[in-house]
């Protein structure tokens, strides 16, 4: 009687237990989203931008994100192609371009007075991007505790070299939501998830 009464307890236990350890084969959390179908649209000046995720490819502890324009017509353009880890968000394409190596458009784990620095190409260095704080900033799709990146740019031609100041500001789980260059403000007004 004993015995079957502990078969039964050891029985009703092991019901409330998994057979196996599951596996955590979800998805990495990455600062950037990487929903397939991730949606944004910014507006700069009058004009209106809409993009969205429309690959994501996964290898190892990496997230790789195409990002397209959304252009009438449900036709597309790219945009550029992120690669995401634990190291930062990476830029390996622009525009339909390889940037080889890839530049680094924020690094992480973000912490305020971290620097790092890249070349684009033989004409566009990033001399110096630094994270100078962590801010609340308020655009058309809300307020958000952003982090601010000041990037020192260099455009060398034959006669000099230009350096221009941008600012970006990322949030975590949206990726961009506002850039600030020379006269160019483009500010993030509406974003979706993916489903």
């Amino acid at each position: 009687m004993l015995r079957r009464l502990a078969l039964l307890i050891l029985f009703a236990l092991s019901a409330l237990l998994p057979a196996s350890p599951v596996p955590n084969d979800g998805p990495k959390k990455h600062f950037h989203p990487t929903g397939k179908g991730t949606k944004w649209v910014y507006k700069s000046g009058s004009t209106r931008i809409a993009s969205k995720i429309d690959e994501v490819e996964v290898k190892g502890g990496e997230t790789i994100v195409n990002i397209v324009f959304e252009e009438p017509n449900n036709k597309t353009s790219p945009v550029e192609t992120l690669l995401l880890n634990e190291k930062g968000v990476f830029r390996t394409r622009a525009l339909g371009d390889e940037v080889d190596p890839p530049i680094c458009l924020l690094k992480l784990p973000a912490k305020v007075g971290t620097k790092w620095s890249g070349k684009l190409d033989d004409f566009v260095i990033v001399d110096n991007s630094t994270i100078v704080g962590i801010e609340e900033v308020e655009v058309p799709a809300g307020k958000f505790k952003a982090i601010r990146v000041e990037l020192n740019l260099q455009f060398k031609d034959i006669t000099s070299i230009d350096t221009h100041l941008p600012t970006h500001w990322y949030v975590e789980g949206i990726g961009l939501v506002k850039s600030h260059i020379g006269k160019s403000i483009s500010e993030l007004v509406e974003f979706t998830p993916a489903k």
